[in-house]
């Protein structure tokens, strides 16, 4: 609208306003309001969106408003901040009465092409010359700033900082699932600048996120994001925004060589076991040394990484977790055959008559599980009857017990060794026959006794049956030692038994 602002008896005024009368009294006046600031620091800065509008600024009443036909002259003006130079008119306008206080706050703008070229923080103001007698009054300052200039200065941000140039499932297993970048430090970085962020594959770019530029400049693509992309060369870029919002160009990048193909950690190989690749069958009569397994040659284990092979459920009693490969073959793990007998298929509590042996791949400090392989269900057949452990007595001859040959200290009873004989293991023995009163009768002599090291060591767990017990007996009848044994901590007993003829003489 020409020489009018839109508003009531407003025209505005080309070039400043005259000069005052000499000798006025000043009277500074209120701060003027700029419309559309930006909160917090730096105050009174203009988003760069605004640049292109007019700029709108509200002004509070002053004294003395102009009655009718009478004209007061206001102007606009501005200088750098931090200066003492001589303030410089924006834009002047007459302001013709009459006008009262519901005009106000008194709406005006400036010219947007008045703005043009300028950058940097100024001081802001209003001047007011008044109708009766062109008094000069100016307003409090406030600041104003324009920022037209990206981060960079409008050249490329330089190109991400990256952890590795090669993404792979192990790389992902390795850092929690996270491909975490670095913004490069810039010069003009300040609060409220924030970072655009791409994933760029030869399909195109996806759009990740925009955030505040973060203090640790560090910004964060997920896994599932990368996933979501193709393989092959890909790249990491950004553009930044200051608090104004102008924006650099897209960031310089780097080829990133990605290869999410899933790692192929197949099953384990049980020397010995009989079956198909996810199902097999040991004969414990061939554990006697202990088991290897073989971890497969195919397995997907990178420079670096650890593997520990896992025996049994890790919940289970006598489970084994071994970190420590053969020396020579570092795919091959030895179980011993303290970890066998427990594991056979009577003894487990659930009935299933299989165990699960895997692998796990771990990161270069054996803390962290990167991943698992496929688990390979073993069953293991139980001890022959024929192996269970057998009840000897010093005073026996052949399939005879003769009180006679007891001496009064009594009869020298043991266990004799039996295969996967162990320390952890349990055992019980009794004596039962008839009783002299025509009764049966039992007399026990080991209840769950815990197997000890020295046993083991000597092969044998024995007791001394005194001759009065034996005298408890009736002669002439059958005398039976009755034991059983546990391989898995009391959950399952395999029983065995030994037949004499008690005799008198």
């Amino acid at each position: 609208m020409t020489d009018s602002d839109g508003k009531k008896n407003v025209n505005v005024i080309n070039g400043s306003v005259d000069a005052p009368t000499v000798g006025s009294k000043h009277i500074e006046l209120e701060v003027p309001h700029i419309l559309g600031t930006l909160p917090g620091a730096p105050e009174g800065l203009l988003p760069a969106s605004a640049l292109e509008q007019p700029l709108s600024v509200e002004v509070p009443a002053w004294d003395n408003l102009p009655p009718e036909n009478a004209i007061d002259k206001l102007s606009f003006q501005w200088r750098r901040q931090n200066t003492s130079n001589a303030f410089n008119t924006l834009q002047a306008y007459e302001i013709k009465g009459p006008l009262d206080d519901t005009d106000f706050p008194l709406l005006l703008t400036i010219d947007a092409g008045k703005l043009d070229y300028e950058e940097g923080p100024f001081d802001f103001r209003y001047l007011v010359i008044g109708h009766n007698g062109g008094a000069e009054n100016d307003s409090k300052i406030t600041p104003l700033v324009i920022d037209r200039s990206p981060p960079y200065k409008h050249a490329p941000p330089g190109a991400l900082i990256l952890p590795t140039t090669q993404i792979t499932i192990p790389f992902f297993e390795a850092h929690g699932d996270e491909f975490v970048c670095v913004i490069p430090d810039y010069a003009d970085r300040q609060e409220g600048d924030e970072v655009d962020y791409y994933w760029k594959t030869s399909a195109g770019s996806q759009h990740i996120n925009r955030i505040p530029v973060p203090a640790d400049l560090k910004i964060v693509y997920t896994r599932v994001q990368i996933e979501a992309a193709q393989n092959g060369e890909c790249y990491a870029e950004y553009k930044l925004y200051d608090k104004a919002g102008n924006s650099s160009p897209i960031s310089e990048s780097v080829p990133i060589e990605v290869d999410m193909t899933p790692r192929s950690l197949n099953f384990v190989k049980v020397t010995g076991a009989s079956g198909s690749a996810e199902y097999g069958k040991l004969n414990i009569d061939f554990a006697g040394d202990g088991v290897v397994v073989k971890l497969p040659a195919d397995a997907d284990i990178y420079e670096g990484e650890k593997v520990r092979l896992q025996w049994a459920d890790p919940l289970a009693f006598n489970s084994l977790c071994l970190s420590d490969a053969d020396p020579i073959d570092p795919l091959q793990f030895k179980v011993s055959k303290d970890y066998i007998a427990a594991h056979m298929v009577s003894s487990l509590a659930d009935g299933a008559g299989y165990i699960p042996v895997y692998y796990e791949v771990l990161d270069s400090s054996g803390m962290t599980v990167l991943a698992t392989s496929k688990v390979y269900n073993l069953a293991i057949s139980d001890v022959l009857a024929a192996n269970y452990p057998t009840l000897q007595c010093e005073s026996v001859k052949g399939h005879e017990l003769s009180l006679a040959n007891v001496p009064q200290s009594g009869a020298f009873v043991f266990v004799s060794y039996w295969p996967f004989m162990a320390d952890d293991q349990f055992l019980s023995f009794s004596l039962v026959g008839l009783g002299v009163d025509g009764k049966n009768l039992t007399i026990e002599y080991f209840t769950e006794h815990a197997v000890t090291e020295e046993e083991v060591a000597e092969e044998k767990v024995s007791t001394v049956v005194a001759k009065a017990d034996l005298e408890k007996f009736k002669v002439g009848t059958q005398l039976n030692f009755e034991g059983r044994v546990s391989f898995n901590n009391k959950g399952y007993w395999y029983n065995f038994r030994r037949e004499w003829a008690l005799l008198k003489d």
